[in-house]
């Protein structure tokens, strides 16, 4: 390892929840570091919505304005590297990165976010974030009153299916498989005429990223232009998150207090790898809250 550079705070994640909390650190005079890699979790999508004031916008464009204004406070730096371990130091954290570089740090804001586990289906990854979405929220209203398929079963895809018909009339549940759904969901699926094809799935027809139909393994066929897929993740960084003793939730957050704080004394976590509620808005305010947390620790530390 090189010399040891010496920060108050170290980001890990500079998407939108790590850049929100450096600029509230900054504003305080902190001396901050972001590590991050670049490989943000919405980076298939192509634009920003749900977020003001910037709804409909290229999202490339959003990050690099955001970007620029939190990097013009001087006390910020940002290095492009993956942080890979730390531990716990005499003065607070090491932070080791892929590049063989090592930092010191009085709190760590993890930041990191999530990786989506895509399904080995043919076509799935090239449509994915285009056409094939996660979340209403993010991307329904730009494909209202399309015809529309969810990948999912059981509660998940029930609880899906109530909010996207909000959005369209013609919708069908694919359940890749046998379908898990009580008989109270069946009857109210079936009088909402959502329809269920319980087939595996074998691949997706589409055309520049945007589906336009799905291929079963009985070979069977349906046509679509939208799928709202359900799919596992797991937590970014997780050899990084492997080196502290952090507390998870039952569906595998990081578990955290109202002021963001993880039960590690010093460590905070902020956006996805956090909150089960994946938007840019949410990220932001989290992010925001984590900096200013961190910022009142450090004040309370030294103003005694």
């Amino acid at each position: 390892m090189n010399t040891v550079e010496n920060f108050e705070v170290i980001i890990v994640g500079g998407s939108y929840s790590g850049l929100s909390a450096a600029l509230a650190l900054a504003r305080m005079a902190r001396k901050v570091l972001i590590i991050n890699d670049g490989k943000p979790c919405n980076r298939f999508a192509n634009e920003s919505h749900n977020f003001l004031p910037n709804d409909g916008d290229d999202r490339n464009q959003v990050y690099t304005e955001i970007l620029k204004k939190v990097l013009k406070y001087r006390t910020v730096r940002l290095v492009k590297d993956l942080a890979i371990s730390g531990k716990k130091a005499e003065n607070g954290f090491t932070i080791n990165t892929q590049s063989c570089k090592s930092y010191s740090t009085k709190k760590i804001i993890l930041a990191t976010g999530v990786i989506d586990l895509l399904p080995d289906i043919e076509g799935f990854q090239e449509c994915w974030g285009r056409s094939v979405i996660h979340c209403p929220y993010c991307h329904g209203h730009e494909y209202r009153n399309k015809k529309t398929v969810i990948l999912g079963n059981g509660d998940p895809a029930y609880h899906m299916a109530g909010i996207v018909l909000n959005l369209t009339n013609d919708l069908s549940i694919l359940t890749d498989g046998k379908a898990k759904f009580t008989e109270s969901q069946l009857a109210v699926l079936e009088i909402k005429n959502v329809a269920i094809k319980d087939v595996e799935v074998e691949k997706l027809l589409h055309h520049d990223n945007m589906i336009m139909q799905v291929t079963f393994k009985d070979e069977s066929k349906i046509s679509s232009e939208v799928m709202y897929a359900i799919i596992d993740w797991q937590q970014q960084c997780a050899e990084l998150l492997a080196h502290f003793e952090l507390h998870y939730t039952e569906k595998g957050l990081i578990k955290i207090d109202h002021s963001q704080r993880t039960n590690v004394p010093g460590i905070y976590a902020c956006g996805d790898n956090s909150s089960a509620m994946r938007s840019i808005a949410k990220a932001v305010y989290t992010g925001n809250l984590a900096g200013a947390m961190v910022n009142q620790e450090l004040v309370d530390e030294s103003f005694t």
